[in-house]
C-alpha cells in the first residue's frame, strides 16, 4: 500500500474521530442535566446498569434499548446481519433497524412492547432463515443453522474464510462418485487437499495427514483434489498405492480441471482447506503441514459433540496449538559476552522483549563444545518454536561483523536466520562437520548495528543436536575477509540515515542481458520479489500484484501471470526471493512503482524493490541466483561430436529443491535431424533416477521422456529420441525424481542423422485413464498417449501417424521382455501360467496353483488365521471339481498363444522375441487384457507392442 494513501487514511480517520466527538458534545446531552444519560440493560432485567434505575418508556428520549444477537448453531458470532423489527406479525409496521457488529450484536432503540417481530437479511449464503423470530426481552439471542449450499456452480465463485461452501462431487481413483454434502451428513469435518503428484510438498506432508487420519476417519474425511493437467486418473490411482494413502483422491472438477481450486484461488501446494459439521470454511493452510500432531490437533478442533465443538474461524492453525512460554533466560550481558564475545569488542546483548509474542522467544544459552565454551540455542526438540539473541555493535567504515558457528539442524527447515538492523542478510541450517565463519556485515558508515541471530524451529523432524552452537563474535578489517563473502545493499538508500530515499544506484545493461550496479560488469541488480523492501516494509512485490487480483479494476492485476514468472524464479533463488533483472522486469517493477508508489513521479522508485551484492574475499560477483531456471537465463547445452560419444559434459547439480521441477540447458542444432540424449546418473545406485523434458522457446512441453524405448532397460537414466530443427532452440530439463535428491549427473547430446527409426512402446506411460464427462463422471476408461492403429491390407496393424496417415511400421507384440501389465511377467511366462485359457479366471488359475503345489495342511500354514477367507475367495471347493468361473463359452487358446510364441523374430536386436500382429493375434492380446485389465478398453492390447517411431522432417512427438 502506498505511503501516502495510509497518510490519507490516517488524516481521514482523525476528521471523523472529530466530527463524531463534536458531534456528541453538541447534540447528545439529556435534556434534563440531572436526568441519566440513555439507558443500557445489558442483564435484561429492566434496570439501568449506570444509574440502577428501572428501565421505562419516556426515559432516553421515551425509547428502550434492545439489543439482539445473531449466531451460528456453533455459537460463532455473526457480523453484518441486518435486523428489521415490527410491531406486527403482518410486518407492515416496521419500528427499527440495526446491523450486528463483529460480537454479533445489533442494538434498536424501540418503545416499550411485549413483542416484536424480526427479520433477518444480509445473511452469507448458506444460512437457514426462518420467515421471522420474536424479541420478546431486552436482549434476545438468534441461532441460525447453515449446511452445505446444493447450488454446485463455481462460476464467479471466490470463497473467503467463514463461506459456506457450495456442493461438489468428483470421481474418485477407483472409480467411484464421491459428493460432499453426502460426506459430511457422516463426518464432522472434511479436509479438502489441493496436490499434484510431483509436489515435493505434498509428499512431504502426506504421511502426517495419513497416520493422523488413521486416528480419527470415523469422524473426518479427507478429500485429496489433484488439479494438475499433467496427471491423469491412473498418475493418482499410482501415487495413492505408492505411497500407502488411504483417503479419497481425485481430480479436479470442471471441464478445466481446476474449478474447485480456482474458487480457493489456489497459488500454492499443498493447500489445506478444512470444513466443519456446518458447512462452513473454518481454516484454509497454504502450505504443509508436516507434522502428526498437528493434524491431530487440528482433527481433535472440529470433533467431538455438538456441545464441545466451538465454531471459530482460524487463521493459523498454530493458534489450537498451546505454545509452550520458555523455562529459561538469558544470561546477563557480561556474561554473554564474556562466553560469545571475542577480543576488544564493543557489544551489548539483549534477549526478544518488544514483538508481540516474545513471551514465547526462546533465549541463547551458554554451554560448551568440544571443550569450548560457547553459546546455543535453547529450543532444541521444540516444535514450532523460535529463539532469539540481539547485539548492538559499534563498527567504523570498513569494519565487519564476524563469528564462528557449527550448525546441527534439519537442512532447510530448522534455520538460523541472520539480520543486520532488522533485515536478513544469511540463513544457515544442516548439518556442519566442522566449525564455519560468517561474516555477516561489512559497514559503509561508523555506526551502532544490530545483529539479530533468530533460530526456526519447524514442526518436522529433529535431525542431530537440533540446534546451532556459537563462539568468537568479533569485529575483523574487511580487507583482512578470507573466504568468498557477499553482503546485500539496498539499491535505494538515505544519504543522511534518517529514512528518507535520496540516493539510488547507477545502473548499466550489460551483455548478458540484465542490469548491473556502477557499471555493465558491475554486481547484478537483483529485485527482491518474495519479502520486505525499501519500497514496502508490508507488502512484497508477489503480495501488491496478488491482492490486485482481488481488486476491481485494478490495473495492476493484468500484469499477474507475467511478474508471478519471476516470483517463481524467485522462489528457486541461490538467494531466496530474489531474481536478476532484464528489460522486462524492470518494466513490470516501474509499472508497480507508478501505480503503488509513494513517489510516483522518480523515475528510480521501483530501484527501491531491488538489491545487490558487494563482494569480499574473492574477485568474483556474485552469480545469476536464477542461473538455469528461466530460458533467458539458461545453460549451454554441448554437442558430443566432438567430445567423443563417451563424454557427458552437460552437467546438472541439484542441492535444493525446486518446484518447477529442475534446470534449464539449452541447446541449438545446427543441422536438422535425428538427436538422441542421455543421462549417466550412477547406476550403482538405483535410489538415484531420473526425468526427462524438452521446451520450446515459450516453455511448452516438446517432448517428456516415458521409458518408451525397448532396448534402454536403464531405469535410473532417460534415453529421449527427437526430432531437432536447425536454428531454433531448445530446453532440456533432466530432474531427478527425488525431489529431495542431492547430487550432479551428466549428459551427453548425439547425432543421429538427417533421419532415424527407433524401436518404441506403442503406449508407454500409465496403464490406464479415465475419461470424465463435463460433470466429471467417468464415461469411459481409455489407454493414455500412444499411437492409434489401422489394419492394413496385408492384415497386419499398423501405427498411425499424428496427421491420420499410415506409417511404415507395424506393430510388433513383445513376448519375452517384461510388461508392467502383468507383474513384471513377459507374455511366454502367462502362457506358461494358463492365462490364455479363458474358461478360467485370474483366481481360478492362483487357486489351481496353489492346488497344484501345497496341501490342505500345508495352506493352512501359509494362510494362517486368514485361510477360510482366501479358501472362500479362491473358490477351492469348485476348483477340485474341475468347475471353472470364467466365461462358460470361452475356449482355452494357450496352444493358440504358443504357436504365436513360435514365430517370435530371432536374430534382430531390436526386434528380436516380438511377432508382428494381425487381426487373430490381435484379438488374442484384446482377450487377454480383457480378462486380466479392463473389459472393453479399445485396443488395449497396444500396450503390450511396439512399432518404429520414424524421426525425420515432419516429426510430430506422439508418446
Amino acid at each position: 500500500m502506498r505511503s501516502n494513501k495510509k497518510v490519507m487514511a490516517l488524516f481521514l480517520a482523525l476528521i471523523l474521530l472529530f466530527s463524531s466527538v463534536a458531534g456528541m458534545l453538541t447534540s447528545c446531552a439529556p435534556d434534563n442535566p440531572e436526568e441519566c444519560p440513555p439507558h443500557a440493560d445489558g442483564n435484561s432485567d429492566g434496570v439501568c446498569d449506570k444509574c440502577e434505575e428501572p428501565i421505562t418508556p419516556g426515559g432516553s428520549g421515551g425509547k428502550t434499548t434492545y439489543t439482539v444477537t445473531v449466531k451460528t448453531l456453533g455459537g460463532m458470532p455473526l457480523q453484518n446481519v441486518i435486523i428489521s423489527a415490527y410491531a406486527d406479525a403482518a410486518f407492515e409496521d416496521l419500528e427499527q433497524f440495526g446491523t450486528t457488529g463483529a460480537d454479533g450484536v445489533a442494538t434498536l432503540k424501540m418503545d416499550s412492547a411485549e413483542k416484536y417481530y424480526a427479520k433477518l437479511s444480509n445473511l452469507p449464503d448458506g444460512y437457514n432463515v426462518q420467515e421471522s423470530y420474536e424479541i420478546t426481552s431486552l436482549a434476545t439471542t438468534i441461532t441460525v443453522s447453515s449446511s452445505v449450499i446444493e447450488n454446485t456452480s463455481l462460476s464467479g465463485v471466490a470463497y473467503k474464510l467463514g463461506d459456506i461452501i457450495r456442493d461438489f462431487s468428483f470421481t474418485n481413483s477407483e472409480g467411484d462418485k464421491v459428493t460432499l454434502s453426502e460426506v459430511l451428513e457422516d463426518k464432522d469435518m472434511v479436509l479438502i487437499n489441493f496436490w499434484y503428484t510431483t509436489c515435493s510438498w505434498c509428499v512431504e506432508e502426506f504421511p502426517f495427514m495419513e497416520a493422523a487420519y488413521q486416528k480419527y476417519k470415523d469422524d473426518i474425511a479427507i478429500l485429496a483434489i489433484d488439479p494438475s493437467s499433467d496427471d491423469s486418473i491412473s498418475d493418482i490411482a499410482n501415487f495413492k498405492s505408492l505411497n500407502g494413502l488411504s483417503f479419497d483422491m481425485g481430480q479436479d472438477i470442471g471441464t478445466s480441471k481446476r474449478d474447485l481450486s480456482t474458487a480457493f484461488n489456489v497459488t500454492g501446494y499443498p493447500t489445506s482447506v478444512f470444513v466443519d459439521r456446518y458447512g462452513a470454511i473454518c481454516l484454509v493452510v497454504s502450505g504443509a503441514i508436516t507434522g502428526e500432531k498437528y493434524f491431530e490437533i487440528i482433527f481433535d478442533h472440529f470433533t467431538g459433540t455438538d456441545l464441545e465443538y466451538e465454531q471459530q474461524l482460524i487463521t493459523s492453525y498454530e493458534e489450537l496449538a498451546p505454545r509452550e512460554v520458555p523455562n529459561v533466560e538469558m544470561p546477563s550481558s557480561d556474561d554473554m559476552k564474556d562466553a560469545f564475545g571475542y577480543g576488544n569488542i564493543d557489544v551489548e546483548f539483549f534477549p526478544e522483549t518488544e514483538s508481540a509474542d516474545s513471551m514465547y522467544s526462546w533465549p541463547f544459552v551458554i554451554s560448551e563444545k568440544d571443550g569450548v565454551t560457547v553459546i546455543k540455542t535453547s529450543n532444541a526438540k521444540k516444535d514450532s518454536s523460535y529463539a532469539t539473541l540481539h547485539a548492538d555493535i559499534a563498527l567504523e567504515a570498513g569494519e565487519a561483523i564476524a563469528f564462528d558457528y557449527f550448525c546441527s539442524t534439519e537442512l532447510g527447515a530448522d534455520i538460523i536466520y541472520v539480520l543486520i538492523d532488522g533485515q536478513p542478510v544469511r540463513e544457515i541450517s544442516g548439518v556442519d562437520a566442522d566449525w564455519q565463519t560468517c561474516y555477516a556485515w561489512v559497514a559503509e558508515r561508523a555506526a551502532t548495528y544490530r545483529l539479530s541471530l533468530v533460530y526456526v524451529k519447524d514442526s518436522s523432524t529433529d535431525t542431530e543436536d537440533d540446534t546451532v552452537y556459537l563462539k568468537k563474535l568479533r569485529v575483523v578489517d574487511a580487507a583482512d575477509i578470507d573466504t568468498a563473502t557477499y553482503i546485500p545493499r539496498q539499491a535505494a538508500t538515505s544519504s543522511a540515515g534518517n529514512g528518507i530515499i535520496d540516493t539510488y544506484v547507477e545502473i548499466f545493461l550489460g551483455d548478458d542481458g540484465y542490469y548491473h550496479v556502477g557499471s555493465s560488469t558491475g554486481p547484478l541488480l537483483l529485485a527482491n520479489l518474495l519479502g520486505a523492501t525499501v519500497f514496502s516494509s508490508e507488502d512484497s512485490v508477489y503480495t501488491f500484484i496478488y491482492k490486485a487480483t482481488e481488486e476491481a479494476n485494478n490495473p495492476l492485476a493484468a500484469y499477474y501471470e507475467a511478474i508471478v514468472e519471476y516470483c517463481n524464479y524467485a522462489s528457486n533463488a541461490t538467494i531466496n526471493g530474489v531474481c536478476t533483472v532484464d528489460e522486462t522486469l524492470r518494466g513490470y517493477l516501474e509499472i508497480i512503482a507508478s501505480l503503488e508508489g509513494f513517489d510516483s513521479d522518480n523515475e528510480n522508485e521501483w530501484l527501491k524493490m531491488c538489491v545487490y551484492y558487494d563482494k569480499y574475499g574473492t574477485d568474483e560477483h556474485y552469480p545469476d541466483p536464477i542461473a538455469g531456471l528461466a530460458p533467458h537465463s539458461a545453460f549451454d547445452a554441448v554437442m558430443n561430436d566432438a567430445l567423443g560419444l563417451e563424454e557427458y559434459p552437460n552437467i546438472f547439480t541439484y542441492k535444493t529443491i525446486l518446484m518447477p521441477r529442475g534446470y534449464l540447458f539449452a541447446f541449438t542444432p545446427e543441422v536438422s535431424g535425428a538427436y538422441r540424449i542421455i543421462s549417466n546418473v550412477d547406476k550403482d545406485d538405483p535410489e538415484q533416477s531420473v526425468d526427462g523434458w524438452i521446451f520450446d522457446g515459450e516453455k511448452n512441453l516438446y517432448y517428456q521422456y516415458d521409458y518408451a524405448d525397448r532396448l534402454s532397460m536403464d531405469s535410473n537414466n532417460v534415453f529421449m529420441y527427437v526430432y531437432f530443427e536447425a536454428g531454433t532452440t531448445y530446453y532440456i530439463d533432466i530432474a531427478y525424481e527425488d525431489l529431495y535428491y542431492a547430487g550432479s549427473f551428466g549428459f551427453k547430446i548425439e547425432y543421429l542423422g538427417e533421419e532415424y527409426s527407433y524401436f518404441r512402446a506403442a503406449s508407454p506411460g500409465a496403464p490406464f485413464t479415465y475419461k470424465l464427462d463435463e460433470n466429471g463422471e467417468m464415461t469411459q476408461i481409455i489407454i493414455p498417449g500412444g499411437v492409434d492403429v489401422v489394419l492394413g491390407e496385408d492384415g497386419y496393424y499398423y501405427a498411425l501417424l499424428p496427421d491420420g496417415t499410415v506409417g511404415t511400421s507395424k506393430l510388433y507384440a513383445d513376448f519375452t521382455m517384461f510388461t508392467s501389465i502383468f507383474d513384471d511377467k513377459a507374455l511366454y511366462q502367462m502362457i506358461d501360467l494358463g492365462a490364455f485359457d479363458f474358461r478360467k479366471t485370474e483366481n481360478d488359475l492362483i487357486g489351481l496353483y496353489f492346488l497344484e503345489n501345497y496341501n490342505d495342511q500345508e495352506l493352512r500354514e501359509k494362510w494362517g488365521d486368514e485361510y477360510d477367507y482366501w479358501y472362500d475367495a479362491y473358490k477351492m471347493d469348485d476348483l477340485k471339481k474341475g468347475i471353472y468361473h470364467g466365461d462358460k463359452d470361452a475356449e482355452d487358446l494357450t496352444e493358440l498363444a504358443r504357436s504365436y510364441y513360435a514365430q517370435i523374430i530371432t536374430g534382430d536386436k531390436l526386434t528380436g522375441g516380438t511377432v508382428a500382429v494381425n487381426e487373430e493375434l490381435a484379438g488374442l492380446l484384446q482377450k487377454l487384457m480383457d480378462k486380466y485389465t479392463f473389459s472393453g478398453v479399445k485396443n488395449s492390447w497396444t500396450k503390450l507392442c511396439y512399432y518404429y517411431e520414424y524421426l525425420g522432417e515432419g516429426w510430430s512427438y506422439i508418446g
